[in-house]
């Protein structure tokens, strides 16, 4: 075959074609179609535990942020701060722009050592976040009166 015949018979094929046919739109349109449908339940998952990891973060920056605030409080005056959260029950809630709002539950009391015996100037605090119906944090720690 020659150039010239070459050239003749690819400008005829190129004068029979007449641009995108509506199957190939169609066959284009349904791979679009099934390849988001493969992606978007994964990317709906990973949004979900993204807000979930979210919530629990703040949840623990919270708890910590209410420890240093009673410990900063005891340290202002012990004497009298430190007796006032002797036997202390209370529940804060902190609602956040996300729902349900995240619950805190203190319960503050007497440190125990491991023999049963109260510690002296020495209180047990724990702190229950609660994120959901069954999600919580539970955090256990101690404040002295001087620390």
């Amino acid at each position: 075959m020659t150039a010239k015949q070459l050239t003749n018979s690819t400008s005829s094929i190129l004068k029979n074609q007449r641009g995108i046919t509506m199957i190939e739109i169609v066959l284009t349109a349904a791979i679009i179609f099934i390849f988001a449908g493969l992606i978007l339940p994964w990317q709906m998952s990973s949004w979900k535990r993204t807000s979930g990891y979210a919530r629990t973060t703040t949840a623990c920056q919270q708890i910590e942020r209410q420890i240093e605030q009673r410990r900063i409080m005891i340290s202002m005056d012990p004497d009298t701060n430190f007796v006032r959260f002797k036997n202390l029950t209370d529940t804060v809630i902190w609602d956040s722009l996300s729902k349900p709002p995240i619950k805190y539950m203190w319960t503050m009391s007497d440190a125990k050592d491991r023999f049963g015996d109260v510690l002296a100037n020495v209180r047990s605090v724990k702190i229950t976040a609660t994120l959901s119906a069954t999600d919580s944090i539970v955090v256990t720690t101690t404040i002295a009166k001087n620390f």
